[in-house]
């Protein structure tokens, strides 16, 4: 690639977003500032030129532009079977959100143990056993803290005074014996 070539729209480098996907973002900026709380996959659809309904060409746009502006503070998620999104402004609707979203992770951990519990350690090369092991530690670490019981296990205590979260593993694995 020549070194005065112009940089490629669709195909950017990590970071940036695409200009379809920008089309969106800028048009959720507009339509969070005039107050809008639900629009249209038409709507969507119109402001970037791709369906950005499930399985459309511009439901992968929609979704970047949605985690992007979500950096700001703003909520936007699809209502499901309702062919649209929704601005969520309730902070109790917030953490709904972020319970089912914790669910998920913990669902998805297990299905990962259950993938690595078929590996069979001996036809695994050797340098890949610290690796595999690694794995086994993070998603049991992740499956055990998504249950209904590490969460009142942390309301006892003072969430508030337990110092750093992103330490949280650290201190979890130091307190079973470390690795």
């Amino acid at each position: 690639m020549a070194a005065n070539a112009p940089p490629n729209v669709l195909h950017p480098t990590p970071g940036n977003i695409g200009l379809y996907a920008a089309k969106l973002l800028e048009f959720l900026e507009h339509r969070t500032e005039a107050g809008e709380t639900i629009l249209t996959d038409d709507q969507l659809t119109k402001a970037c030129g791709f369906p950005t309904g499930v399985g459309g060409k511009g439901y992968g746009y929609l979704r970047t532009a949605i985690k992007r502006i979500r950096k700001s503070g703003v909520i936007w998620e699809r209502i499901n079977g309702a062919n649209a999104i929704e601005r969520i402004t309730d902070d109790s609707r917030k953490v709904g959100l972020a319970t089912n979203r914790q669910k998920r992770v913990g669902r998805e951990a297990k299905r990962t143990l259950a993938i690595l519990g078929c590996v069979d350690l001996q036809k695994l090369p050797d340098a890949e056993h610290a690796g595999f092991h690694a794995k086994i530690y993070i998603n049991s670490a992740i499956a055990s803290m998504t249950t209904k019981a590490s969460e009142k296990k942390l309301l006892v205590r003072d969430t508030k005074t337990m110092g750093d979260p992103s330490r949280l593993l650290e201190n979890i694995i130091a307190s079973n014996g470390g690795v």
